[in-house]
């Protein structure tokens, strides 16, 4: 296995990416999404207003990194990485409406202060931005790179699709879970890895491979963020919104197969009551059924079975210093403590 820097030295190249590219990637950005924020409440104005909220650019820094990794002017990927970042805060804007939250990272989100049917809107003209954002690439990669963009998007619509279908827990299996997680959460980085891979001229069967390890990293990151929402901070306005919400979580989902046959039914009652009815004291004794049966330590298991498959596709990625780079992102999705 490709040695691996410490979590730490992994987000300072992050941070040393953002410094070196990220106004030219606010400024493309501004070439398709106007900054007229002084007229409140238009798409643009909404749009920014989101992207003010903050987050580490992580997906647009992706694209970036792997260039450097495959020898390519980093450059070249700036409009996959402008993408991909509009892309995953399309799906936030909406995810904050379906879900019902009223905060992100600190900041009402953009159904709050706007309502319902803007914040659609808003959500709406962002995928839009996104396909836009990918007509700067270059013209023998446009092409690829937007039927990709509609096949990952279709994938975490689909996703999106699964998850509320299964709200109420009528099917709490693992397989439902992970295909929920799959689509929802893989899909967008698999269009950041798998593009970048593109735009570098990689061969199909590297950009096969970079799709599983794409996805692999979707799982990660979801299956640490579902541990996160119990024993972490997600920057939302309590602990457990997952419980609150009746989501099909990884830790929940092994709860309710608790041998203990009333911790699962109280669970079970808590997990299925409206977001309105469900109480702090509620939320921490759940989260003490989920302790104390074990579900939290089967989750943080199922993390780790995942980081040993993502470590046997690396094996087979080349050049070695990209397997590094996806390396280090995994380890990060994985030990993240926010």
């Amino acid at each position: 296995m490709h040695a691996t820097s410490n979590d730490a030295s992994f987000l300072d190249y992050v941070t040393q990416l953002n410094q070196r590219f990220g106004q030219l990637l606010e400024e493309l950005i501004a070439s398709r999404v106007p900054r007229d924020a002084a007229q409140s409440g238009t798409l643009a104005a909404m749009t920014w207003y989101h992207l003010s909220t903050g987050g580490k650019r992580l997906r647009a820094m992706v694209p970036l990194a792997l260039a450097e990794a495959y020898g390519i002017d980093p450059r070249e990927c700036l409009p996959l990485s402008a993408a991909a970042e509009i892309l995953h805060n399309a799906t936030l804007v909406h995810d904050d409406l379906q879900d019902g939250d009223s905060v992100r990272r600190g900041q009402p989100t953009v159904w709050k202060r706007y309502g319902d049917a803007q914040s659609i809107n808003c959500g709406d003209a962002m995928f839009f931005y996104g396909i836009q954002l990918l007509e700067t690439l270059a013209p023998d990669k446009r092409l690829a790179l937007t039927a990709l963009a509609a096949r990952c998007l279709v994938d975490v619509i689909r996703g999106q699709n699964v998850e509320l279908l299964h709200l109420g827990l009528k099917d709490p299996s693992e397989a439902a879970y992970f295909e929920i997680i799959t689509g929802k959460t893989g899909g967008l980085f698999v269009l950041p890895i798998t593009g970048a891979a593109i735009i570098a001229n990689q061969d199909q069967a590297h950009c096969q491979r970079t799709e599983r390890i794409g996805l692999l990293l979707g799982q990660i990151f979801q299956v640490r963020d579902d541990l996160l929402d119990l024993i972490g901070d997600k920057g939302r306005n309590r602990i457990g919104c997952d419980i609150a919400e009746g989501k099909l979580s990884l830790p929940v989902v092994y709860g309710l197969s608790d041998e203990r046959a009333a911790h699962a039914a109280r669970l079970k009652e808590i997990v299925v009551k409206p977001r309105e009815a469900t109480d702090d004291e509620m939320i921490a004794e759940a989260i003490e059924i989920l302790t104390a049966g074990g579900a939290i330590a089967r989750a943080q298991a199922k993390l780790n079975e995942l980081k040993s498959t993502l470590a046997d596709e690396l094996e087979q990625i080349s050049p070695p210093q990209v397997a590094t780079r996806l390396e280090q992102l995994g380890a990060h999705f994985s030990e993240r403590t926010a």
